[in-house]
Parts: C-alpha cells; sequence; structure tokens
C-alpha cells in the first residue's frame, strides 16, 4: 500500500537517479535536426513528450497526438547565446556571430573565452497528422586559446542549419500506437578548425573553414502509449535512415567548401510518463537513450538524457533535467495562441567531462497567426 500511495515520487527518484549517474558525458549527442527550447529545459529529453512542430526533429509519429492542434506559425524564433558572448556583450564588445574578424578582435583580449551564439527561425503550417516547416539557423562560436601549447589559435565552431521538412503520423488503436516519418532537404554548415597562430586578421571568414552541402534527411518514429495509470510510452526513431549523405550543392552558402561528412543511421529509444497530481495539475517524465547501437561512439552513459515538465493549468510550465553531466532548467507559459519558453542548460566544450563548461541562455517566442494548441 505504501508503494501504491508513493508511486509518483518513486518514479521521480529513479528517472533523475539514471540522469544523476551520467558522470561520463563528454560529448553532446544531439541526434535530432534542431532542439526546441522547451526540451533543452527538460535536459533535451523530449523524444517521448514533445508535441506539435518539433516532433517533426524529435519523434514525427507525436504529430499524431490529439492536442497538436491546427495553427500557422509565421513567428517562430529562438534565440541562444552561451556565457562568453553574454559576458563579451555586456562589456558593450558586441559580437556579431556572422564576422569572425569581428568576434576575433573582442576575443583576443578575452583569452579562453569561449563566445557562441544561436538564432533559429521555424515558420510552419501544423494539423494533426501533418507538419511543413522551413527551418533557418546560424550556430556559431569562436575562442582565442591561451595555452603555453596553442596561445593564439584561434578555435572556430558552426552548426549552421537550413531546411524545409515535410512530417506525416497516423494514430492506430485509438492512439495506443502512433507512426510517422518526416523528410528534410537539409543543408548544413559545419566547422571544427584550429588556426593556428600567426593569425592573419584580414582573412578571417567563417565561410573560409565552414563545410557546407545538402542531403536528404529521413526520420520514421513509433510510440506505443499503454491505456495503464501513467500511461507508460515508449518510443523508437530512426534517423538517417539509409544514411544521409551531403552531396547536393548547399541551397545557402554557409561555406566555401563542401567537404561534408555522411551521417551514419542512429536509433534513439525513448519511456516517459504522465502522472495527474491534482486537477488540471500534472507532471510529465523522460528518459532518452540516444544512438541505441553505439554508432557515434562514446561511453555508455553519454548517451542518456533525462527530464521533467510541472504543468499548471496548461499555462505555467516548469521544467528540470540533467545532460552533459550538467543540470538544466526551464519556465514555459502557454496561452492558445502564443508561448514564451526560456532555458538554461550547459554544454561540455572539451569534450572531456567537466574541464570546460559551456553554459547556455534560451529564448522562444512563437506566435499562431490562425488556430491555436489544444
Amino acid at each position: 500500500m505504501y508503494f501504491g500511495k508513493h508511486i509518483e515520487w518513486i518514479l521521480l527518484a529513479v528517472v533523475f537517479g539514471i540522469a544523476l549517474s551520467s558522470h561520463s558525458f563528454a560529448n553532446r549527442f544531439q541526434t535530432e535536426t534542431s532542439s526546441s527550447t522547451r526540451a533543452l529545459g527538460m535536459g533535451n529529453a523530449a523524444i517521448n513528450t514533445e508535441r506539435g512542430t518539433y516532433s517533426t526533429f524529435y519523434n514525427p509519429a507525436n504529430l499524431a497526438v490529439k492536442a497538436t492542434g491546427s495553427y500557422f506559425q509565421f513567428t517562430n524564433f529562438q534565440l541562444d547565446a552561451n556565457q562568453g558572448w553574454v559576458e563579451q556583450a555586456g562589456r558593450s564588445k558586441y559580437e556579431n556571430i556572422h564576422s569572425l574578424s569581428n568576434m576575433y578582435k573582442h576575443l583576443i583580449n578575452a583569452r579562453g573565452v569561449y563566445a557562441s551564439a544561436r538564432y533559429s527561425v521555424f515558420p510552419n503550417l501544423t494539423i494533426r497528422n501533418l507538419s511543413l516547416g522551413l527551418l533557418y539557423e546560424r550556430n556559431q562560436g569562436a575562442m582565442v586559446d591561451r595555452n603555453d601549447a596553442q596561445d593564439g589559435a584561434v578555435f572556430i565552431r558552426a552548426r549552421n542549419r537550413f531546411a524545409p521538412v515535410a512530417s506525416l503520423s497516423f494514430r492506430l488503436f485509438s492512439g495506443v500506437l502512433r507512426l510517422g516519418a518526416s523528410a528534410q532537404y537539409l543543408t548544413v554548415g559545419d566547422a571544427d578548425k584550429v588556426l593556428s597562430p600567426p593569425i592573419d586578421t584580414g582573412a578571417l571568414s567563417f565561410a573560409n573553414h565552414v563545410e557546407s552541402a545538402a542531403g536528404v534527411v529521413i526520420t520514421g518514429g513509433v510510440t506505443l502509449t499503454l491505456p495503464f495509470r501513467f500511461l507508460p510510452s515508449f518510443s523508437v526513431v530512426a534517423r538517417n535512415m539509409g544514411k544521409t549523405r551531403f552531396r547536393k550543392p548547399p541551397v545557402v552558402k554557409f561555406g566555401n567548401t563542401r567537404n561534408v561528412s555522411d551521417q551514419p543511421m542512429t536509433v534513439d529509444l525513448a519511456t516517459g510518463w504522465t502522472i495527474y497530481l491534482a486537477n488540471r495539475m500534472e507532471l510529465k517524465l523522460e528518459g532518452d537513450y540516444r544512438d541505441f547501437y553505439h554508432t557515434l561512439r562514446g561511453g555508455r552513459m553519454q548517451h542518456v538524457f533525462a527530464g521533467a515538465e510541472l504543468i499548471f493549468f496548461d499555462f505555467l510550465l516548469l521544467r528540470g533535467g540533467y545532460m552533459h553531466g550538467y543540470p538544466t532548467g526551464g519556465l514555459g507559459l502557454k496561452t492558445r495562441k502564443a508561448t514564451l519558453d526560456l532555458a538554461w542548460y550547459s554544454d561540455e566544450f572539451s569534450g572531456r567531462l567537466r574541464t570546460k563548461r559551456d553554459q547556455h541562455f534560451v529564448l522562444q517566442y512563437t506566435f499562431n497567426i490562425f488556430g491555436g494548441f489544444k
């Protein structure tokens, strides 16, 4: 009887116990094309619980849920800045993420500070079972190193994305089983470069070091929700089905070279639970295991993401999670026409646990021109 009365808190402890044990995180196993601010606040554990248009990236099967609604979002944008960028901006040194030379002239006086920022726009038309959208995302950063071995070297990173996307999903057995698939004609602009000194400041440009090309990304998802207490849900998502080959010229020219690596197929697993705590108050729990077959390698606990969302009156949403060895948090305000989401999370810059924490702050705003959330 005691177990039955306190199952909610036992489940919560289990999920976060798994997350807190993931002390060997080193790299970010971000297998989706673009992340929502809601998910980042939940430790990016959203394969089961993400709804609406961002299901396209996390799990297209979940477009079939009744809560999807019907809407057209012309306004859907995210702003994401790390602590290094915020510090530089706070000193009246505005960092233009489009200009590597502009960033360099400020970062040369702040060696060891990694400054990066991301902005993303994703207008879309979404109804239950179907979503059409256009993603444009710029995500770039740089750092001037200060250690003895690479003093003055410039580190460059970029994760730029452009993609028209389409998703389709179906419900079977009154929603117990959902199936979905999405297709993206994805243009990427990636960079992971180190420029050794001496630095030719006149030739500094992201475009000279970003690899850019296009390919077709196919994603398929299946979600099973059992009609029992707490609605236990289980998902399997296959990404880059058949392998994604970036052989086409980029639709948006993020960079001047086209040596983009193929992306192998990966499989993600997820489980989620919904606990009704009181009238119009519910708790969503989720745990994700990215890249089940370890195609991307890394330690096993690097693949684990976990999070929770506490919902009050379908208006106020409080979030927490754990990923990359660090906690995350978030807040959401939701009306039928609009949502405002804030999140705080951390990445690992160096690829080793807790050697260089990269903290981020994110804001996302969406507004429905017509239609609305359910």
